[in-house]
């Protein structure tokens, strides 16, 4: 029942007759529709991932798992792709991987408590956007259109996610972004060549 925090947009949807809002405290999703139930149902009840906003936001039971499995499609409104929600779910699935390579190393422990998390900052693979999404215009996979002063664009979900999935599996260094003082992209290469080895 409380107001969204990213705009006026998304405060008025979840406020229409017949949406149903996620109980996520962080990352929550408003639906409306005959799928609106079945996508805001559960959200992080099950299925944790270990991720840098906690183990509840993009687990496998949410929202966002749900809306890759239907490939809904993004929409920005007249904002940039620093605003795709969709990067923290692809480096959350991700990391899911990665650790599940670690689990009968006797490191592991170690190796999980440098990763950033809800707790403390550490290493994490921040995604750039603003780097992934000219990525898929360049092929073909962005439409775009202009309403007055602003650019309308739509892209498939799972297009972007397995992009991505598909930069950080090939180590792709520019699809990472500095976006904290706190971190620093050399500590993650440092970390994951050591884990990778």
């Amino acid at each position: 029942d409380k107001p969204s925090d990213v705009g006026y947009l998304t405060n008025y949807f979840r406020t229409r007759e017949g949406s149903i809002r996620s109980d996520h405290p962080t990352h929550s999703v408003a639906a409306c529709g005959k799928n609106a139930k079945w996508l805001t149902e559960t959200h992080g009840h099950t299925h944790k991932r270990f991720g840098s906003m906690g183990d509840t936001p993009f687990s496998a039971d949410s929202p966002w798992e749900k809306m890759y499995n239907i490939n809904a499609k993004v929409l920005l409104l007249g904002v940039g792709a620093v605003y795709v929600t969709f990067r923290h779910y692809a480096e959350y699935v991700y990391m899911e991987s990665v650790l599940k390579k670690l689990e009968n190393s006797n490191k592991y422990d170690e190796y999980k408590k440098a990763l950033w998390c809800f707790e403390h900052t550490g290493v994490w693979p921040h995604i750039c956007n603003e780097w992934v999404l000219p990525q898929l215009e360049k092929q073909g996979l962005v439409n775009s259109a202009k309403c007055g002063n602003a650019d309308f664009v739509c892209f498939s979900s799972k297009d972007f996610v397995d992009l991505t999935l598909k930069f950080l599996y090939e180590r792709e260094q520019k699809a990472l972004w500095v976006i904290e003082e706190a971190w620093d992209v050399g500590e993650w290469n440092k970390w994951i060549d050591e884990v990778s080895e």
